[in-house]
């Protein structure tokens, strides 16, 4: 009797454990859709809408210097997540980009939370160059 309950505690364990592990990653899988999905354009969309709207390039000045997309602006990354108020209206589109689309998106985390209307640019300026 005590060896089946034994047996019984420990599937049980083991059973919420698996549980435990399969909701916390629908949550991360849950979380990425939403960042996919509502904060990225793709470099087709964006060459879609590319006339009139707010670029804003987040990597060095120099890289920038080198190279970047026409009509976009330089903003230093850091710059833009300590003083956002600076340099963006929560009332209009921003789409960002830094050289390969990674720093842009935390950058664009950030600023949604603070209530921002930011999009990421997928992939970068590298991607802006394959197209």
């Amino acid at each position: 009797m005590q060896m089946k309950l034994q047996m019984i505690n420990s599937l049980m364990t083991s059973l919420m454990m698996k549980m435990n592990r399969v909701l916390r990653y629908s949550f991360i899988l849950y979380s990425y859709n939403i960042v996919v999905n509502y904060m990225n354009i793709s470099i087709n969309e964006l060459k879609k809408i590319y006339k009139n709207i707010n670029v804003i390039d987040i990597r060095s000045k120099n890289k920038y210097l080198l190279n970047h997309i026409s009509n976009s602006r330089n903003i230093d990354k850091n710059e833009l997540i300590l003083y956002p108020y600076k340099y963006l209206n929560k009332n209009e589109k921003y789409y960002i980009y830094c050289q390969n689309g990674i720093s842009s998106l935390r950058v664009c985390q950030i600023l949604k939370n603070m209530g921002y209307n930011v999009y990421n640019i997928i992939g970068g300026y590298e991607e802006w160059l394959k197209q």
